[in-house]
């Protein structure tokens, strides 16, 4: 566990104290590991010898005399002040943005449908323009039909995937958002970095 990986975990088991309680509690830890850093020792030892995150927070809780109820307590608390807050972004963000969202999936569908629209236009117009040369004969006119009839049909061949493309894309957007705010209301925050 690298050193940043363990004063995340540190910090969050500090559950009920105040924000300088908490600052306190990790500036401590902080200076103790500058100290052995500097008495020599690497980042693996000291982490090793601070050991458990959690069991090196639940020693300075119960030093500042704060129980697991209050400590349960607080993150109940804390929950519901998260949830609140999502709430009342919801109310003044969440719904105009919803609103865009909408749109935007409306005018995907649209241009979905049209995509569909030019690929069987432009596989109407081509066969169309093969027949009228096979009848009439070849004319400069046909051949431009039927250059029209392929160029429609390959833009609708090209708008579909990349409608289906940008609708993936909002997708994975809206999930990524989505589990944001649900770790944002339960607490939880994500570790970028590997562990060990």
């Amino acid at each position: 566990m690298t050193r940043k990986q363990w004063d995340k975990k540190f910090r969050k088991a500090l559950h009920g104290l105040s924000a300088q309680e908490k600052q306190a509690a990790a500036d401590y830890y902080a200076e103790l590991y500058d100290d052995k850093h500097d008495a020599g020792m690497n980042e693996e030892e000291i982490m090793a010898e601070f050991g458990d995150p959690e069991k090196a927070a639940h020693r300075i809780l119960e030093e500042a005399g704060i129980s697991e109820t209050e400590k349960r307590t607080a993150t109940a608390a804390d929950t519901a002040a998260r949830a609140a807050l999502v709430v009342i972004f919801g109310i003044f963000i969440g719904i105009p943005l919803l609103s865009v969202i909408l749109s935007v999936i409306v005018t995907g569908i649209a241009v979905a449908v049209s995509g569909a629209a030019c690929v069987i236009a432009g596989i109407g117009q081509f066969f169309f323009s093969i027949v009228l040369m096979v009848t009439e004969g070849v004319t400069g006119a046909h051949i431009a039909h039927l250059g029209i009839g392929v160029v429609a049909t390959g833009a609708g061949m090209i708008i579909i995937p990349l409608f289906v493309y940008l609708s993936l894309l909002c997708i994975k957007l809206l999930r990524a958002c989505f589990i944001r705010i649900s770790n944002f209301i339960t607490g939880k925050r994500r570790n970028n970095h590997a562990k060990t």
